[in-house]
């Protein structure tokens, strides 16, 4: 019985037929190499069929697989090691920094989307969300009838009065808040605006800003969207602090960004861990407290590790290292803010 299955398994087999020039490359081959030496292809002649295209996939699959767990079982249990290894000539046996970094990275934002997607089904499911129009503060409030009339009179003439790109966006954020919705051309009529390009696009962004501040848009997604490019577009700038900081060590530029990029890779696996962690036990916190906590325990073994220094300066250029990240992480946002509130 088992020489029969044997003798079907090798008659289901793929038998490969070797060529002599590698069909993705055209590197010429002797017609032995498994491999093409020039790219990497399997040499392989044979007219694409199902079996072949999912032989390759879990082929590759599992290749990538096994260098994947060689990568990040070490970059979580020894802080900068990897990063070490790496510049250092080791390179075959890691996941690429700029790679892994991407994928963690993609995973993460992917995750937190699916989370968010959650979150809001189940918030609708349980609550009906009311906007309260209020009177204590002015804000919201609806004048009705000769009431609204006679304000919206009066924020024309201002208009008229005191023209100007200040004045005009006043005008306008007061004419939303007290007015029930409206068409744009019903807004420039009340107010006697002429309908150019330039107060089309004012009326446009105080329009979504009135929304964002009441509740009834989509800004905060479209914002958390963009992080991801921006965290990754600032790196290179964090990559600067350290190469300033470790002026005196012999680390090029492009060596500092392997370090940047292996840590931040772990930033986002401990965030995903810790979001698991929030989500499935209660939402407490303390669970992003905790993470911050670990993950700065984790970049000051790495930074003193990768940099071989003693504790006291490995503990100043820590410091100094993460007040930098989060002042041009600031900034970025603030940057991402304005762009996606200009293109929102």
């Amino acid at each position: 019985m088992l020489a029969w299955f044997s003798k079907k398994k090798k008659e289901n087999a793929i038998i490969r037929q070797k060529g002599n020039v590698c069909l993705n490359c055209q590197t010429i081959l002797n017609g032995e190499e498994n491999f093409c030496p020039n790219c990497g292809q399997r040499n392989n002649i044979n007219p694409l069929n199902f079996k072949i295209v999912i032989d390759e996939f879990f082929g590759n699959l599992f290749a990538y697989d096994s260098r994947l767990w060689r990568t990040l079982i070490p970059l979580l249990i020894s802080p900068g090691k990897t990063a070490y290894q790496y510049i250092y000539g080791k390179r075959q046996h890691f996941v690429n920094p700029f790679r892994i970094y991407l994928a963690i990275s993609l995973i993460f934002f992917v995750f937190i989307g699916i989370i968010d997607t959650i979150v809001s089904i189940e918030n609708e499911d349980k609550f009906t969300l009311h906007l309260v129009k209020t009177d204590s503060t002015g804000l919201y409030k609806i004048y009705k009838g000769p009431q609204l009339n006679s304000f919206n009179d009066s924020l024309a003439t201002s208009l008229k009065n005191t023209p100007g790109f200040r004045k005009k966006v006043q005008i306008l954020f007061q004419y939303h808040r007290h007015n029930p919705p409206q068409s744009t051309k019903e807004v420039f009529e009340t107010l006697h605006l002429p309908p150019t390009f330039w107060n089309r696009f004012i009326q446009d962004k105080i329009l979504n800003f009135t929304k964002i501040l009441e509740g009834e848009s989509q800004f905060e997604k479209k914002l958390f969207s963009g992080l991801s490019l921006t965290i990754f577009l600032l790196l290179p700038l964090f990559a600067i602090v350290l190469k300033l900081l470790y002026i005196r060590r012999k680390y090029s530029y492009m060596e500092h960004l392997v370090f940047v990029f292996y840590t931040q890779s772990v930033f986002f696996l401990f965030l995903l861990l810790f979001t698991l962690i929030y989500y499935g036990f209660g939402q407490h916190s303390y669970v992003y407290l905790l993470f911050l906590f670990l993950f700065g325990i984790y970049l000051y073994l790495a930074m003193r590790r990768f940099y071989n220094q003693g504790i006291v300066k490995t503990w100043i250029k820590f410091s100094i290292a993460n007040m930098a990240f989060l002042f041009i992480l600031g900034v970025g946002i603030f940057v991402l803010t304005i762009i996606s509130f200009i293109l929102y």
